[in-house]
């Protein structure tokens, strides 16, 4: 016989086998999805980001009495790369926890909980910093944004390097997925459901067709 029509054949089969048993394959399904939301519910911790927008600001030109501010692109494509670095490195992190307990607060700051994002023909861009707890996240983010305010000028080649803020406050968001919790126990639930059938299959005696009855007995 050809391979061909035999893995069609024996594909054919096993479509049959899931047809059959279905039920078991949807309860799997419900039990997967109840699984996932339950865990979103009770099990998967939220996590929550400060966000603050804000621009570099280079002082290109000296006049009598005044800078001029510069958003050069150029400086955007040399510097903030530099800058998106350095907030995290350990004397930027060190300053930023000297600020944050100088204001009463207690706890850490942690350079894995600070994320930037940037566009390479602008120097406006949004530090964040994420954490498990919303307690006092914004003040940690601010005092992340002080401490580069403190140590960017002669860490970088730029002129009185210096942040400037966009907003007033920054934007604390929940990250909580049901989405992901549901389809991830569906998945679960299809896995364990296909193995039930399979299993069921395994174990079930019944002659189900011609071909399998002339198998076991040898008559044609």
């Amino acid at each position: 016989m050809d391979s061909s029509v035999h893995e069609q054949s024996f594909i054919v089969k096993a479509l049959k086998e899931v047809y059959k048993k279905l039920f078991v394959l949807i309860l799997a399904l419900v039990i997967g999805a109840g699984g996932g939301l339950a865990y979103y519910f009770f099990k998967d911790k939220p996590t929550y980001t400060a966000t603050k927008t804000v621009m570099l600001i280079t002082n290109m030109t000296k006049g009598e009495s005044t800078y001029q501010p510069s958003n050069d692109v150029t400086l955007a494509k040399i510097y903030l790369t530099d800058v998106s670095s350095l907030i995290k490195s350990p004397s930027f992190i060190e300053t930023a926890n000297e600020v944050y307990s100088a204001d009463g607060y207690s706890g850490k700051i942690g350079s894995g909980n600070i994320s930037t994002k940037y566009s390479a023909d602008s120097l406006i861009f949004k530090i964040s910093y994420t954490d498990s707890t919303k307690e006092n996240i914004d003040k940690k983010l601010e005092a992340v944004i002080a401490s580069a305010r403190t140590n960017l000028d002669g860490k970088i080649m730029a002129q009185d390097p210096d942040l400037k803020d966009l907003q007033v406050k920054p934007n604390i968001s929940v990250n909580k997925n049901i989405t992901r919790d549901i389809l991830f126990g569906t998945v679960i639930g299809i896995v364990i459901g296909i193995g039930v059938i399979y299993l069921l299959h395994i174990l079930d005696n019944t002659v189900r067709d011609k071909e399998e009855f002339e198998k076991i007995t040898g008559v044609i």
